[in-house]
This record gives structure tokens, sequence and C-alpha cells, in this order.
């Protein structure tokens, strides 16, 4: 995981200039599941994904890369960031991190810093949620 979190960290950072944050006031998701990539397609290789479910401003759900392990996460939306403590899968240490929220359309889904929206989640984007929101819930 030490490499998924420094390859999303670098992606965010080296993508903070190009991203506006100002202007939003109330940021939220519709109830439901989405799916975010580093890449505009799905499973590229070396790109980091995260796939989580919304209900309000709490999220659950998974940060990844394709054919590789994953970590699950809860979090919430707060000053206009997704604010992360992710539970590394190999020795259960959690985390904080946070990702810019950028500057959206207030009818379309919150867009975040360095990352595409992608419409649809696969099968193996629904198994991980699934097994990270049950993860998190036996807590």
């Amino acid at each position: 995981m030490r490499r998924l979190s420094y390859s999303l960290g670098a992606a965010i950072l080296g993508s903070l200039g190009i991203w506006v944050a100002a202007g939003l006031s109330q940021v939220a998701w519709g109830d439901g599941a989405y799916l975010y990539g580093e890449a505009n397609t799905r499973d590229e290789i070396g790109k980091t994904y995260l796939v989580f479910a919304a209900a309000g401003n709490r999220l659950e759900g998974a940060i990844y890369m394709p054919y590789s392990s994953f970590d699950c996460f809860q979090g919430t939306i707060h000053d206009r960031q997704l604010v992360l403590t992710i539970a590394d899968s190999f020795d259960g240490q959690e985390y904080r991190f946070t990702i810019p929220i950028a500057a959206t359309d207030p009818k379309q889904p919150p867009q975040l810093a360095g990352f595409y929206e992608l419409k649809t989640l696969s099968d193996n984007d629904q198994r991980i949620l699934q097994q990270c929101r049950q993860s998190l819930r036996s807590r």
C-alpha cells in the first residue's frame, strides 16, 4: 500500500495547480455508488482508482490500483475536501488522507482534483466496494 498511497499523493499534489476549488458552498454526492480514476478509462496499470458509496456527506469505499490489493476507507466531506481514514490492508494501520474537491456544477456529482468520474462500476468495483463496506461495519 505504500506505493499506492505515494502514487495517489503524487498525482493529487501534481494536479493542485490546475484545479480550482473556489466558489463551492456545499458539496455532496447523491446517495449511491461512485467510481473515480486518475485515468478517464478503467483498469489502467499504475493509475489509482476510488470506488465508494455515498450517503449524505458520509463515504465508505476503497482505493486501489488495477491488479493489485486495495485499502478500505471511510470518510466525510469537509471544507471542500474528502477527508478519508484509510485502513492499510496489510498491517491494519489507519492513516488520514484528503483529496480536494474541484469547482463543479451543483447539478453534477463533485469532481475530485486529479481524478475523472467514471460512469459505471464494474463487477470487480462492486465486489471491492461490498467487501470494504462489510469490513468497515464489522469494526
